[in-house]
């Protein structure tokens, strides 16, 4: 006789009966085997697992302004909630977006030479993942101004077989 939160374990390919008058509800990842009887059977809808995430990279350096994020899509998954954060609490959000349906936010207009925190949960009919792991990135930045060294400003009477030169950005 199994009471209420009994934990049985149905090999694959094996098979279990509930007698007549009986409620059995398993979440549908613990179901391997095969479900037979005459009583009720529940299948709970499972949580999507947390995201795993695929681009940009952990710790990736010289992404542009306008990054793709990307991750692999969880099973069960109706869902996900993408948040950008300047910081690595996530309490300066850039992004807190719950509405999008692939496995990939488009973001631009990110600041140069900038780490950003990005992480992503899933949401499913049996409810909403833990977040994923924490990635971080750092934005390009501007090269430094060259200053120009040879010809001078406002030169005259330069030959015709110049040599310009200039300091590195």
């Amino acid at each position: 006789v199994l009471k209420s939160q009994s934990n049985i374990l149905i090999q694959s390919g094996a098979s279990i009966e509930v007698q007549t008058g009986a409620d059995v509800c398993a979440d549908t990842r613990t179901v391997q085997g095969i479900l037979t009887g005459s009583g009720t059977w529940c299948l709970i809808p499972m949580t999507p697992n947390a995201p795993m995430l695929s681009s940009p990279s952990y710790n990736a350096a010289g992404q542009l302004l306008t990054v793709n994020l990307v991750w692999q899509k969880s099973l069960g998954a109706v869902s996900y909630r993408v948040q950008l954060s300047t910081d690595s609490l996530f309490s300066a959000l850039i992004v807190n977006d719950s509405t999008v349906t692939d496995s990939i936010k488009a973001v631009s207009g990110l600041s140069p030479l900038t780490y950003y925190w990005w992480r992503v949960n899933a949401k499913g009919i049996g409810g909403t993942s833990v977040y994923s792991a924490v990635y971080k990135f750092r934005t390009l930045g501007y090269p430094n101004q060259v200053t120009l060294i040879n010809p001078p400003n406002n030169a005259v009477n330069q030959p015709v077989s110049i040599q310009f030169r200039w300091s590195r950005a």
